[in-house]
């Protein structure tokens, strides 16, 4: 079993040493005379504390010198009295797995947020999932929650039921790769699942995207070194960056969008049939898949969310594959596209990342057969694809 004792329950847990003396804390206050409602008063904290106004107050918490009163709980070098409710983590005392009075990295508390609410749902999401014949629990007769118990997971999973609790419902806690390792081991998560959970738990170490949307300047020319095969830069979401000839002459509405529309998933999911390119249904669920795996690395990111949020808007088959929280890398596969004049054609894709540019990935589409190749020769010479107007 992992031990997690960073939670065990403190609400029956009472340290006295190095605790804020004489005049310190009583049960949800900072002492006679210390905080009342919003305000500090006189005498906050214990000898060699703060003096006269030099209390912090936020909220029902008052930082004072070296202690901290929060919900009833005083941290004063390294010690906690009281109840745990909202305990705050003083300078000098290092973070442990269940800590509530953990700070967040990152970019700022709107992303933290963002990310522990994305963590809330997908790890109910991969529980809902997981049925008690799965892991080898009798179902039993009065069983009603789809899938497993929480205190099922934290069983199996060797962590406590209070702190696996707290992770689903995206307390602000931390978490190492060791113990997120034996959740996903419960849930039955696959490795694109498993980095996701990580990213969305903030497992330090893990790589995160950063902020850029230029592709470095030799790209262009090895896109225009391989035709006449199709290829193009993406980024994590689809976003089409850079493209050559042919991919131009294959997906000439994609590359005449401009905005939120020059996306591969927003032209798939928003065309007319007779006017979308993509004629393999069972793909979409990959690609939504990959870009809910980077969407771990821009929670808060408000392009992000704006695309999500109007896509699903838009598309109804895009949010209910959102929803579903499926989480997948990148892999090679035949790809079906319909492609008037010459009709469908069949294309193998193949994935490169771009050093300097995380999130970002060049695709290349070479022909699955002779036939292919030679559809894509009659395009070049035919101008490219013709759909029908609207």
């Amino acid at each position: 079993m992992i031990a997690d004792t960073s939670v065990a329950d403190a609400t029956s847990r009472t340290v006295a040493t190095g605790a804020a003396g004489t005049g310190a804390a009583a049960s949800g206050a900072a002492g006679t005379g210390a905080a009342g409602t919003g305000a500090a008063g006189t005498g906050a904290a214990a000898s060699g504390a703060a003096a006269t106004g030099s209390a912090v107050v936020a909220g029902n918490a008052v930082v004072a010198g070296n202690a901290v009163v929060a919900g009833g709980a005083v941290v004063a070098g390294g010690a906690v009295a009281g109840r745990s409710g909202g305990a705050c983590r003083t300078s000098g005392v290092a973070p442990q797995v269940g800590d509530p009075g953990r700070n967040d990295r990152g970019a700022g508390r709107g992303a933290g947020n963002a990310r522990r609410t994305e963590l809330s749902t997908f790890l109910r999401s991969r529980r809902a999932k997981v049925t008690p014949s799965d892991v080898g629990i009798a179902p039993g007769l009065r069983r009603k929650t789809p899938g497993l118990r929480r205190e099922e997971v934290a069983l199996l999973a060797g962590v406590g039921v209070t702190w696996y609790t707290w992770l689903e419902q995206g307390r602000p806690i931390n978490a190492s790769v060791q113990v997120l390792d034996a959740v996903a081991r419960v849930l039955q998560m696959g490795p694109a699942e498993r980095w996701h959970l990580y990213r969305l738990a903030d497992v330090p170490g893990v790589p995160m995207a950063r902020a850029t949307r230029s592709v470095p300047d030799e790209i262009p020319q090895v896109l225009d070194g391989l035709d006449p095969l199709a290829a193009c830069v993406y980024d994590g979401k689809y976003d089409l960056l850079a493209c050559n000839s042919t991919y131009a002459l294959l997906f000439p509405r994609l590359v005449g969008a401009t905005g939120i529309e020059r996306n591969a998933l927003w032209q798939i999911f928003t065309a007319s049939p007779a006017t979308n390119p993509m004629r393999e249904e069972m793909l979409l669920p990959h690609m939504v898949a990959m870009v809910r795996g980077h969407y771990a690395r821009h929670l808060g990111d408000p392009e992000w969310v704006e695309f999500i949020s109007r896509l699903s808007a838009e598309s109804d088959r895009f949010a209910a594959l959102w929803a579903g929280h499926q989480v997948a890398e990148p892999a090679p596969m035949v790809k079906r596209f319909h492609c008037p004049p010459v009709g469908p054609l069949n294309l193998k894709t193949a994935g490169f990342g771009i050093d300097g540019a995380p999130g970002f990935r060049m695709l290349v589409y070479m022909p699955a057969s002779d036939p292919d190749a030679a559809k894509i020769a009659g395009l070049r010479e035919a101008g490219g694809v013709r759909y029908p107007t609207r």
